[in-house]
């Protein structure tokens, strides 16, 4: 009998999602989309109503770049939202605390990454954080060569990134 009644209510739910739509699409169309300086994506129609479809910028992390607390109290980053950009600029600090760190798979099969910095900040790459960023072929670190080669990199860092790469650091350049 339970498993009947919720047949029944998703199938009435369905009925009534479908007569929205269908009213919705032949009311009006959409005039404008556009994100306000809140980071909402604001939805006006050609009966204009205005609907706002929530945030899609985060104020506090407009890169798109997610980020981690860790247990020392610093921050580890990953992509994020930020995945399909070809230029991506890593901080130094997020909300007050260092970010140290490159996680796990953090940039994993950024296909279209071609531009990187990262701070002098990041003691830590972990294992495949770069795996296939098959475009990756400038890396600008915000240190010395001396301070790149002594962070700590996963053993697989830089898997199917191409051997072109260049680290470009304040005092010099070295491929990868």
């Amino acid at each position: 009998m339970k498993k009947i009644l919720t047949i029944l209510v998703l199938s009435l739910v369905c009925v009534l999602c479908a007569i929205g739509f269908t009213a919705c699409k032949d009311s009006a169309t959409i005039k404008s989309v556009v994100i306000n300086e809140n980071g909402d994506l604001i939805i006006t129609y050609t009966d204009d109503s205005i609907i706002n479809a929530g945030k899609v910028v985060d104020n506090e992390n407009p890169n798109g770049l997610d980020f981690y607390l860790k247990n020392d109290g610093t921050y580890e980053v990953y992509v994020g939202k930020a995945k399909l950009l070809g230029s991506i600029e890593i901080p130094s600090t997020y909300k007050g605390k260092a970010v140290s760190s490159i996680g796990y798979e953090a940039f994993y099969s950024c296909t279209r990454l071609e531009n990187l910095t990262i701070p002098n900040s990041i003691t830590n790459i972990e294992n495949r954080a770069f795996h296939g960023c098959y475009s990756l072929t400038n890396i600008t670190f915000g240190g010395t060569v001396s301070q790149w080669e002594a962070i700590s990199k996963g053993i697989s860092w830089k898997s199917y990134i191409p051997s072109s790469c260049m680290v470009h650091c304040s005092d010099g350049d070295i491929n990868i």
